[in-house]
């Protein structure tokens, strides 16, 4: 992790986190005008904007779920840019019927430029807007050897698509950089209230160590352990 990246503020999943809010929540509740008579800031409506804040976590959209949208349209944009490779070969198959060893007419369909782009999905785009255009242009000289409109019209399709996934693609990725750092603070806010609440609870129940521990909290999102003794001495 590198030196200022936004990260969760427990180690424990976001749902053991929601859930231990909500016990020490309940556990200020509880004691609620121990905490005010400590510090008035508890006062109503605290507590109601921590179950907010809680509410909010859980609303949260999980990481898998982001990652699983910008997923499918890769999946798309990948199965896509294969049928457009598909689309071009069988196009130079009736380009070759027509124009034969013609190299001219066969660069400007794109054969000499299409293993450049071939795996480029921006390049791949307005390659196959330039194979629409030239496939238009010889429409005549191709129906004739068999190749129909549809097929011609099949190549502005696929130029259309690629060009919108990966837009698409693009908008997702930037989307997730800035969801992730919104839900990231979205969920460590309850977690932030309630150590505060926790903080607070061990120096108000310092006398009192049942209640005390209860406002023991750890960024494992379990109960502080006690230190380990040291190895008992042996006698002489």
């Amino acid at each position: 992790m590198q030196d200022g990246e936004l990260r969760r503020h427990y180690q424990c999943s976001d749902g053991e986190a929601i859930t231990l809010c909500k016990t020490k929540l309940g556990y200020f509740n509880d004691r609620k005008d121990k905490f005010i008579a400590f510090d008035p800031d508890y006062a109503d409506p605290y507590a109601d904007n921590v179950q907010l804040a809680i509410k909010a976590a859980e609303e949260v959209e999980p990481d898998s779920s982001v990652r699983s949208v910008q997923a499918g349209v890769t999946e798309s944009l990948n199965q896509t840019m294969e049928l457009s490779k598909e689309c071009f070969r069988l196009t130079m198959h009736f380009v070759m019927k027509a124009f034969g060893n013609n190299i001219a007419i066969r660069n400007e369909f794109g054969e000499n430029e299409f293993d450049k782009v071939r795996n480029n999905q921006p390049g791949l785009a307005r390659f196959m807007k330039n194979l629409y255009a030239k496939a238009k242009k010889y429409s005549v000289e191709l129906i004739e050897k068999k190749y129909t409109m549809e097929q011609i019209e099949e190549i502005n399709t696929l130029a259309d698509r690629l060009s919108s996934l990966d837009v698409d693609q693009e908008s997702k990725k930037k989307t997730r950089n800035v969801s992730t750092a919104d839900r990231i603070n979205i969920l460590n806010k309850p977690w932030d209230m309630i150590s505060d609440i926790c903080r607070d609870g061990k120096t108000i129940f310092s006398d009192d160590p049942v209640t005390r521990k209860l406002f023991t909290l750890s960024t494992d999102g379990g109960a502080t352990p006690p230190p380990t003794p040291p190895p008992d001495t042996p006698s002489n």
